[in-house]
């Protein structure tokens, strides 16, 4: 607003102006208080009605001590004091007084130069309005009118919120507000929603029952997922959040309650999801169970094929000694029925007994040798039983179980360090893992037409045994180092490899004999497996057939 929206200058257009007119004029303006400026600038009041403001701040005092004094509206009082020097109209300026009840009063105030009726300057004169209750009207309409503005938009942010929102009254809580989200997810029309109770949109009793107590004891609840009732179509599922507020109507639950029906129905697949996984995973542990007790099986099985070769040779051996034996007394025998025996013959049937005897004597031991050692091997790898043993001629016991398959790859094995060595633990278990490590070596460690050597290490480092089987072989690529211990990992797997020979050995050493194994391989240089376990192995956890 300009200087001059509310000063223009007064009439002049024959120099004066009638009383007549000019209180009529002041008549229209509804005024409180008519004042006026005497000859010496000191405001003059007369009150038609009766103001709330103190009237010795105004009457009696100069003008420009009076609006000066305003405390709110300076640049309106500045304004009043212009016209008034400048002798020009001033209309509804407003500004503030103190009340008499200590409040602080709004007033217009109006004014004109007045003229004698020489048309000479006499002094000014105006009016006052007293509009303070207007003010407090236009405001409270203002805040109003902003409140039902604002209720419009919280109806408008409501009604189209993507959740369902609930206003509920009453005990038991009862609906009396729903948006179109509600309507939406209960498939109801709103008139069907409205009176129902809170309760009834919960399906099962026991979460009906649950809510309850919750309001009950803590006032409200958070996300709590439930089952819902329908009015009509598939069930559906929301999470429920419950907060008491205050309206102008008195206390009320505010409910929320989000759809999580999709949540819910990927919540049980993936739910079933898992349960078939963990069944397939239950049934493949259970298949690599049996292939691996098949592997365990199948080196025994080539155990008793080398051990049943490698006794033939002994057994022919001692079959034809007796058989020729049995000859040669037969021959003696009838030499002596007929009285024809003579002194050299019996001097070279007695030699050749002694030379038959023998020769059966050692290839029986030889057999001997191979079937215990074979039974004792045998059984260990069949069986969990722990015992103490020593270590050194336990593993000479595996390496003659496994000379005649050595003997046809034609690599030798060597065995350095103690040969001494009280240990207690699960001998199949040491007798498992040397067979599977020197197959392996057999098996992968060596080029077609490259005959190798294969060297087990065995000391002690402190408590712990320290088991090594190494090999002079083409090594393993630096791509499978990090796999060679993975169940079913080969490289040969058309040959008939199975990829389970190292798992099992790593199993036996970490599980049953709780200790760990590491592999050390550089291709051209061969490769190391070293063990270490403890020498009297823990009794917990027991032992773990793989």
């Amino acid at each position: 607003m300009s200087e001059t929206d509310n000063v223009c200058p007064s009439p002049t257009s024959d120099g004066s102006i009638r009383s007549e007119k000019f209180w009529r004029d002041l008549s229209e303006l509804f005024i409180d208080a008519l004042w006026s400026i005497d000859c010496d600038g000191h405001i003059r009041l007369d009150p038609m009605k009766q103001l709330k403001v103190d009237m010795s701040i105004l009457s009696g005092r100069p003008l420009n001590e009076c609006i000066i004094q305003e405390p709110v509206g300076i640049e309106n009082s500045n304004k009043i004091l212009r016209a008034i020097r400048n002798n020009w109209n001033f209309r509804d300026l407003e500004f503030q007084l103190p009340g008499i009840a200590g409040d602080a009063r709004i007033l217009l105030i109006s004014g004109m130069p007045t003229v004698d009726d020489d048309g000479n300057y006499s002094g000014y004169s105006g009016a006052i309005a007293d509009v303070t209750q207007r003010r407090l009207a236009e405001e409270a309409a203002r805040q109003n009118k902003a409140m039902i503005e604002a209720s419009k938009q919280t109806q408008m942010v409501i009604a189209a919120a993507p959740i369902c929102l609930f206003l509920c009254r009453g005990n038991p809580p009862t609906i009396v507000f729903n948006n179109s989200a509600a309507r939406e997810m209960f498939n109801a029309q709103d008139d069907k929603l409205h009176g129902t109770p809170l309760f009834e949109l919960i399906d099962n009793e026991c979460d009906r029952q649950e809510v309850a107590l919750r309001l009950n004891s803590d006032g409200c609840l958070n996300q709590f997922d439930a089952a819902c009732r329908v009015m009509s179509g598939p069930a559906c599922w929301g999470s429920f959040s419950i907060r008491q507020i205050d309206s102008a109507d008195g206390a009320a639950l505010l409910v929320g309650i989000v759809d999580i029906t999709l949540r819910k129905k990927h919540e049980i697949e993936l739910s079933e999801a898992k349960d078939t996984a963990e069944r397939t995973l239950i049934q493949l542990r259970r298949t690599q169970q049996n292939l691996i007790q098949a592997e365990k099986m199948a080196a025994t099985s080539l155990l008793v094929a080398g051990v049943a070769h490698e006794i033939n040779t002994p057994v022919g051996i001692v079959l034809t000694a007796s058989t020729l034996l049995s000859g040669k007394t037969d021959e003696v025998k009838r030499l002596l029925s007929e009285k024809r025996l003579h002194r050299g013959d019996l001097e070279h049937y007695l030699e050749s007994m002694v030379e038959m005897l023998t020769c059966i004597e050692s290839n029986i031991t030889r057999t001997a040798k191979l079937v215990q050692s074979f039974k004792q091997v045998a059984v260990d790898q069949t069986c969990d039983e722990r015992r103490t043993f020593d270590m050194p001629s336990y593993i000479h016991e595996v390496l003659v179980s496994l000379g005649p398959r050595l003997r046809k790859t034609g690599h030798t094995v060597n065995f350095e360090g103690l040969t001494n060595l009280k240990v207690d633990c699960y001998p199949g278990a040491i007798a498992q893992i040397l067979t599977n490590l020197i197959i392996n070596a057999t098996q992968h460690g060596f080029d077609d037409g490259h005959v190798g050597r294969i060297t087990i290490t065995l000391d002690l480092q402190g408590d712990a045994v320290y088991l090594s089987c190494a090999d002079n072989g083409k090594g393993v690529p630096p791509e499978n180092i990090g796999r060679i211990f993975d169940a079913f990992f080969t490289t040969r797997r058309f040959d008939g490899g199975t990829g389970l020979g190292l798992h099992i050995v790593y199993t036996l050493t970490t599980s049953t004999l709780g200790g760990n194994i590491s592999v050390h391989s550089e291709p051209g240089q061969g490769t190391v497996f070293e063990l270490t376990f403890p020498r009297v192995t823990p009794t917990s956890p027991l032992p773990v057939r793989t």
